[in-house]
């Protein structure tokens, strides 16, 4: 149970560290353009190529919950997804998890 509560912490967390451009998932390091030395000027100091390695709050959460699932759910013949949940005219309205065993 306690790992239960402590995934859904985790799934509240992922989302803003997202938005703050970090990672529940991976690395808890900013991603920061790096000093640049040469002939490159200081504005083009990685910040484009640093934006291709970022993820969305829902790609995070996504990444959050395949981890989870590799690494305490699925030894438990269990396996957690997200759905998006659907109003009546087609308007996405939320998000709902499912538990499905194997």
């Amino acid at each position: 149970m306690s790992d239960w509560v402590w995934f859904l912490e985790d799934l509240g967390i992922a989302p803003r560290l997202a938005g703050e451009r970090l990672s529940a998932v991976g690395s808890r390091v900013p991603i920061t353009p790096l000093p640049c030395r040469g002939i490159f000027p200081p504005r083009a100091t990685g910040a484009t190529y640093d934006l291709h390695f970022t993820r969305s709050p829902l790609e995070e959460v996504h990444a959050l919950i395949h981890v989870w699932n590799q690494s305490a759910f699925e030894r438990r013949k269990l396996k957690v997804t997200l759905q998006i949940k659907l109003g009546d005219t087609m308007d996405r309205i939320g998000y709902q998890l499912v538990v499905g065993s194997l």
